[in-house]
């Protein structure tokens, strides 16, 4: 479609693209027309031309991923906040930032791609669940050697040596 004109066939793939990306980004019918009026100066997607569908097309997709960015920026956020809560560790908006860029290997956290930020988001969880298992054995361990001790305390066990 870059320099050649436009088929009916396209321009239909494109309306369908803007229909499924306004759905995407949660606009109804009443939405999208007030989106096409405000910045275009119509009413209906079919009203706009060939570079009008394209502009929108992108301008939609590049909202729907920077929304999609912000959604993943603010559970890497929740994730790492919650492993430096239950390890005992103080943490503030910049320190949890900048351990995210250091796992991520960036050095801006606004410049980590969302593929990162989901794999620095499931390790922190899976690290917050690693140290609940191990709490869990420590507790039984705990208990258990509890057991033993007081079983070797008490008088059966003197009884039966």
């Amino acid at each position: 479609m870059s320099n050649r004109k436009m088929t009916a066939e396209d321009r239909k793939k494109l309306l369908r693209k803007f229909h499924t990306l306004a759905a995407k980004a949660g606009m109804d019918a009443d939405a999208k027309a007030d989106f096409l009026d405000n910045n275009y100066g119509v009413y209906s997607s079919a009203d706009l031309t060939a570079e009008e569908l394209k502009e929108v097309c992108e301008s939609l997709q590049g909202s729907l991923q920077s929304d999609e960015g912000e959604k993943w920026r603010r559970r890497v956020m929740a994730s790492i906040g919650g492993y430096l809560s239950k390890n005992g560790y103080e943490n503030n908006d910049r320190m949890i930032k900048a351990m995210a860029c250091r796992a991520a290997g960036y050095k801006s956290f606004n410049k980590i791609p969302v593929s990162r930020l989901r794999n620095v988001y499931h390790e922190f969880l899976e690290k917050q669940k690693t140290a609940q298992r191990v709490e869990k054995i420590k507790a039984e361990d705990s208990y258990y050697k509890k057991v033993i001790n007081d079983f070797a305390k008490s008088e059966q066990y003197k009884i039966g040596n």
